[in-house]
Protein backbone atom coordinates (compact mmCIF):
# COMPACT_ATOMS: atom_id res chain seq x y z
CA UNK A 1 0.00 0.00 0.00
CA UNK A 2 1.74 3.35 -1.04
CA UNK A 3 -0.72 5.73 1.51
CA UNK A 4 -2.49 7.03 -1.24
CA UNK A 5 -6.19 7.65 -2.08
CA UNK A 6 -8.36 4.80 -1.87
CA UNK A 7 -10.68 4.00 -4.39
CA UNK A 8 -14.14 3.42 -3.46
CA UNK A 9 -16.91 2.57 -5.39
CA UNK A 10 -20.75 3.76 -3.85
CA UNK A 11 -24.15 1.65 -4.76
CA UNK A 12 -27.04 3.49 -5.68
CA UNK A 13 -27.72 3.10 -2.14
CA UNK A 14 -25.07 5.06 -0.46
CA UNK A 15 -25.35 7.60 -3.19
CA UNK A 16 -29.12 8.23 -2.26
CA UNK A 17 -28.10 8.37 1.34
CA UNK A 18 -25.67 10.99 0.62
CA UNK A 19 -27.84 12.66 -1.13
CA UNK A 20 -30.84 13.13 1.48
CA UNK A 21 -28.69 12.49 4.82
CA UNK A 22 -25.16 13.78 6.08
CA UNK A 23 -24.38 10.45 7.85
CA UNK A 24 -21.23 8.48 6.95
CA UNK A 25 -21.95 8.14 3.41
CA UNK A 26 -22.29 11.76 2.75
CA UNK A 27 -19.18 12.30 4.83
CA UNK A 28 -17.38 9.92 2.62
CA UNK A 29 -18.76 11.97 -0.40
CA UNK A 30 -16.87 14.48 0.82
CA UNK A 31 -13.71 12.41 1.13
CA UNK A 32 -14.04 11.77 -2.71
CA UNK A 33 -14.46 15.42 -3.47
CA UNK A 34 -11.50 16.44 -1.42
CA UNK A 35 -9.29 14.09 -3.03
CA UNK A 36 -8.96 11.74 0.59
CA UNK A 37 -10.21 8.72 -2.02
CA UNK A 38 -11.03 8.27 -5.15
CA UNK A 39 -14.29 7.50 -6.02
CA UNK A 40 -15.17 5.01 -9.15
CA UNK A 41 -18.45 5.36 -10.96
CA UNK A 42 -20.16 3.65 -14.46
CA UNK A 43 -22.69 4.48 -15.75
CA UNK A 44 -25.35 1.68 -15.09
CA UNK A 45 -24.80 3.05 -11.42
CA UNK A 46 -25.71 6.67 -12.50
CA UNK A 47 -28.57 5.89 -14.46
CA UNK A 48 -29.70 4.23 -11.25
CA UNK A 49 -29.40 6.55 -9.36
CA UNK A 50 -31.16 9.37 -11.46
CA UNK A 51 -34.12 6.79 -11.79
CA UNK A 52 -34.09 6.18 -8.14
CA UNK A 53 -33.75 9.96 -7.29
CA UNK A 54 -36.72 10.75 -9.99
CA UNK A 55 -38.88 7.91 -9.07
CA UNK A 56 -38.95 6.88 -5.46
CA UNK A 57 -38.24 10.13 -4.29
CA UNK A 58 -39.79 12.62 -7.04
CA UNK A 59 -36.40 14.41 -7.11
CA UNK A 60 -36.57 17.28 -10.25
CA UNK A 61 -33.24 16.47 -12.22
CA UNK A 62 -32.82 19.94 -12.26
CA UNK A 63 -32.24 19.81 -8.11
CA UNK A 64 -30.41 16.82 -8.28
CA UNK A 65 -26.95 17.83 -6.96
CA UNK A 66 -26.06 13.92 -7.57
CA UNK A 67 -27.18 14.22 -11.22
CA UNK A 68 -24.88 12.66 -13.97
CA UNK A 69 -23.16 15.95 -14.90
CA UNK A 70 -22.18 16.92 -11.04
CA UNK A 71 -20.66 13.05 -10.40
CA UNK A 72 -18.84 12.63 -14.12
CA UNK A 73 -17.19 15.99 -13.06
CA UNK A 74 -16.15 14.56 -9.60
CA UNK A 75 -15.17 11.48 -11.47
CA UNK A 76 -13.26 13.18 -13.95
CA UNK A 77 -11.41 15.65 -11.31
CA UNK A 78 -10.07 12.26 -9.86
CA UNK A 79 -9.96 10.06 -12.89
CA UNK A 80 -6.20 11.03 -13.50
CA UNK A 81 -4.43 10.40 -9.62
CA UNK A 82 -3.30 7.20 -8.42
Amino acid sequence: MTGGPVRVVFDTNILVSAHFWKGPPYRCLLAAEAGLAILVLCDPILSELGEKLMTKFAVPKAENRLDRGATTRLRGAHANRG
